[in-house]
């Protein structure tokens, strides 16, 4: 797969999958579209099934009518997305994605996006995530790092972010009978394990609860920051120099 990168607003982070039946394979197929829709205005998006075939990697062969089963199922969570806003007096609710059509013959599936949803995907200068799709879809360890990734990569240049339980639950569908022993144990252990053996940004990742008397209520992750390009830049311009770069503090640490 070639370095494709997906990047979109961060509004889209708080999607709920919940009740939509998503997948290992379909978030793969989901972030893919996402990846593919940025900067396309309304124009159609379109995955071939030979994609569909190399992302999934369950099986070398489909049979058609495995294929559309999958497109369908694909299909009800894409449609199902629906992104909503309230800003006091003005508030409201739109769908994601509109349509589909989707053929045997030639073995492609298309859809469009809203234009509501066009602050999604286009013209993304502020406030955005962005990750390799390729190091997204491979990763292992199933669904729940995959969520977890996405959700830190939000704050990639900061280094921490803190999440409530409720909002952790509706984020990365997980059960409501899980308690908390089992969030840490089956959900989010899991997925740091997997981050930090899979991911280089992620090595130092942890993850703490914050209590209110016994009750967990909030789960806060750390972990060194990604170092934003213009830093990256002048690091490496300031050791030609003979200079230490502080990119946090931004300032010059002494000279060799």
């Amino acid at each position: 797969m070639a370095r494709e990168i997906v990047k979109y607003d961060n509004k889209l982070n708080s999607i709920s999958f919940s009740g939509t039946g998503i997948t290992d394979n379909l978030v793969k197929l989901f972030y893919t579209i996402v990846a593919k829709a940025r900067d396309n205005g309304t124009e159609i998006v379109t995955i071939t099934f030979d994609e569909m075939r190399r992302l999934t990697a369950d099986k070398a062969h489909y049979t058609d009518q495995e294929y559309k089963e999958l497109v369908k199922k694909l299909y009800h969570v894409l449609l199902s997305l629906r992104i909503n806003y309230d800003e006091g007096e003005n508030f409201g609710e739109h769908n994601i994605f509109i349509g589909y059509d989707s053929s045997l013959d030639d073995k492609k599936i298309k859809i469009k996006t809203t234009p509501a949803a066009q602050q999604l995907f286009n013209n993304i200068e502020y406030n955005f995530t962005r990750f390799e799709l390729n190091e997204f879809v491979n990763l292992p360890g199933g669904i729940y790092a995959k969520q977890l990734y996405r959700l830190l990569k939000q704050y990639r240049h900061l280094g921490e972010c803190s999440m409530l339980i409720k909002d952790i639950r509706k984020y990365m569908d997980v059960p409501e009978t899980y308690k908390t022993k089992d969030l840490t144990r089956r959900v989010i252990a899991p997925a740091c394990t997997t981050l930090i053996n899979n991911v280089p940004e992620f090595i130092t990742l942890r993850f703490e609860y914050s209590y209110s008397g016994r009750k967990a209520i909030r789960v806060r992750f750390h972990w060194t920051p990604e170092k934003r390009y213009k830093d990256q830049q002048l690091e490496k311009e300031m050791k030609k120099r003979g200079y230490e770069y502080d990119g946090q503090k931004k300032i010059l640490l002494f000279k060799q």
